[in-house]
């Protein structure tokens, strides 16, 4: 009798015995077949031309989407070179363009309906009309459940961060006659999403020439209503630096200078359709 005709096999003694193949043998050739068509399925997929169209799905139609790379890794890792969002539409114009950004996204989650996700951004560019902010490093993070429903279900937290940014306004300015420009060192914003609706718990900007907190509510869709506080507190150095302008004194003209060295403005309105105002030294004594 050959091996090959009987899986028997015949011991010294003259008995036989039947070689037992486990549970985990059995199973291995199937893992490993489904996990290598994963990894091809993942290899071969055309993840650029996929991104482009989840972004332009995910974007308003006046929104323009240009992708130049996408790399996604088996547990969820990817690297995004040369992203830009765009909307012209005269002064009311939107640009945003990241040259890099790498991260982790949590796959399971999506098809849990969760958005679990990792990310930093490298020479962030922002516009919107006249004002702009270009460079630093910006790290962005949530975790939020109920994606697969509409935006009032969404709920969980996020936080974005940032360091070493400038914050232009490429207009000159009424009062200073020149445009302004403030490097900022840090940017933190912490929060909690709850029926739609990003409830800031804390916000801070910290710069040479003013520190910033931020507070309030703002909600996830572009018809979604907007209550945030912003209280600047100049420092000494912006004073000196338009000690020529006599910023003090026209601040202090105009009612926006508290009594405590505050200026605080309040944005309303809509996500779309926002609304700046300042409050005056009178409305908060």
């Amino acid at each position: 009798m050959t091996e090959l005709e009987s899986p028997e096999e015949i011991t010294g003694t003259g008995e036989t015995t039947v070689e037992r193949i486990s549970l985990w043998q059995r199973l291995l050739p199937w893992i490993s077949g489904t996990l290598a068509f994963i990894f091809g399925l993942i290899w071969f997929l055309p993840l650029n031309q996929l991104a482009r169209e989840a972004l332009t799905r995910m974007s308003p139609e006046s929104l323009n989407v240009e992708l130049g790379d996408i790399r996604l890794g088996v547990l969820g890792g990817y690297d995004i070179t040369n992203l830009r969002l765009a909307s012209e539409s005269g002064d009311t114009s939107f640009v945003l363009s990241i040259p890099s950004a790498t991260g982790r996204l949590s796959l399971w989650g999506l098809l849990l309906g969760n958005f679990n996700f990792k990310s930093e951004l490298q020479g962030l560019q922002i516009k919107k009309g006249v004002m702009k902010i270009s460079g630093g490093v910006w790290s962005l993070q949530s975790s939020i459940s109920g994606i697969r429903k509409s935006a009032s279900a969404f709920k969980g937290d996020a936080e974005i961060s940032a360091s070493s940014f400038l914050f232009v306004y490429d207009e000159p300015l009424p009062m200073l006659d020149e445009t302004l420009e403030i490097p900022v060192a840090a940017l933190k914003l912490q929060g909690k999403v709850d029926q739609g609706v990003f409830k800031i718990q804390s916000g801070a900007l910290d710069s040479r020439l003013a520190k910033v907190s931020i507070s309030g509510s703002a909600g996830l869709s572009p018809s979604a209503p907007l209550d945030i506080g912003i209280v600047i507190t100049p420092t000494e150095e912006l004073f000196q630096k338009y000690q020529d302008k006599g910023l003090r004194e026209i601040l202090k003209s105009f009612k926006l200078l508290q009594a405590d060295g505050r200026i605080q403005f309040q944005l309303s309105g809509t996500v779309s359709r926002p609304v700046f105002r300042s409050l005056s030294a009178s409305e908060n004594p």
